[in-house]
């Protein structure tokens, strides 16, 4: 037929059609281009362009052909789902441009299920986390039990700090997929926070073993590992996952839970003499790295230091022997508890003082 007549419309597109269906995309979008000189809006030619990209996963090429079409026609869901989807899995700023046009596309097509669930998803990218854990309650109320919207309504749920809520979706979600590392992840993370700590280290050790993770992830499944061994007999294992992790990440916030985990206010209250070194070992070695970033919660150590400092001179001793959580042994001496209630008093003064300041001004 092209070669009776090469501008014949309907031969050119059934041939750019059989180029994308047997994957030879460029040829297809160079057919597609030709069509588009005669017919510059034609929604169909523009999705189809827009989806050889996407298929030769050349994301930002299809963007704007995507973006097109649904400018083209905004009245159909189904061309601002494929533009929202491609700019959510892009990300970065897309994100937020896509959540944009979520609004408008919703606009003309209200309560278009499949519109609210692009517009959870880009909440839960932009991690608003309340905001799209309404939109997936009430697709889920609906009777929505798509994967996505089970999952990441569980997840939401979970970022939003409702752990006990997102168990059950998120154990749906894993009974869906048993395959899908980061569901292990929340899931184990949010049993380590509420019932079941054993589940969850089960869950989590699964969870390495899919993922050969990253580092983000892997420091994510052990901090969740940390909290599960918190909640059980172990506490001992806790307190190493969460030192571990303050000398890999740098995260002071890591150390301090270390030293939660281990605090007690009454020095003669340890079950045992190692016990009480490593308690000792973690209270300290976070005082002296709070002081170092000036956290303000470093104050409520003073009194803690105090009985050390008192305790030591009732027993008329100079040093006590301290014991890290990966067992290496060391001492702290009384010049140096001395130091660090010097410092921490020092510190609460300039706090003081700077109140009275900002007061008075």
């Amino acid at each position: 037929m092209l070669e009776q007549d090469s501008t014949n419309f309907y031969a050119n597109y059934q041939l750019a059609r059989l180029y994308q269906q047997l994957g030879e995309y460029n040829r297809a979008i160079e057919q597609y281009q030709n069509l588009l000189e005669q017919d510059p809006e034609n929604t169909f030619i523009l999705r189809n362009i827009g989806d050889c990209y996407t298929r030769m996963e050349m994301l930002t090429g299809a963007v704007p052909y995507y973006f097109m079409a649904y400018n083209s026609n905004r009245e159909n869901a189904g061309l601002a789902s494929a533009l929202i989807n491609t700019m959510l899995h892009i990300g970065g700023p897309f994100v937020d441009e896509a959540l944009v046009i979520c609004d408008t596309a919703l606009y003309y097509n209200p309560g278009n299920q499949l519109l609210r669930r692009n517009k959870g998803m880009a909440l839960f990218l932009s991690r608003k986390y309340d905001e799209a854990d309404l939109i997936y309650s009430a697709l889920l109320v609906e009777g929505d039990s798509t994967y996505n919207t089970i999952k990441y309504g569980g997840a939401s749920k979970y970022y939003s700090g409702h752990f006990i809520d997102a168990v059950d979706l998120l154990e749906l979600a894993y009974e869906m997929d048993t395959t899908v590392a980061d569901t292990h992840i929340l899931l184990g993370s949010a049993l380590s926070r509420t019932i079941d700590p054993e589940r969850a280290l089960t869950l989590l050790d699964r969870a390495e073993v899919l993922l050969q993770p990253e580092d983000v992830l892997l420091n994510q499944i052990m901090q969740s590992k940390g909290e599960a061994y918190a909640r059980t007999r172990e506490r001992n294992k806790a307190e190493r996952i969460f030192y571990d992790l303050w000398q890999k990440t740098g995260r002071i916030e890591m150390l301090s839970r270390a030293a939660q985990l281990s605090f007690r206010n009454d020095i003669s209250s340890f079950s045992s003499e190692e016990a009480k070194q490593r308690s000792l070992f973690l209270q300290i070695s976070y005082v002296n790295e709070a002081l170092k970033v000036g956290r303000r919660d470093v104050s409520s150590y003073h009194a803690f230091l105090e009985s050390i400092r008192e305790d030591m001179f009732f027993r008329s001793i100079t040093e006590e022997p301290l014991l890290s959580p990966d067992g290496k042994k060391s001492v702290v001496n009384m010049v140096q508890i001395q130091d660090l209630i010097k410092q921490i008093s020092e510190m609460m003064n300039n706090i003081q003082r700077r109140n009275s300041r900002q007061t008075s001004s």
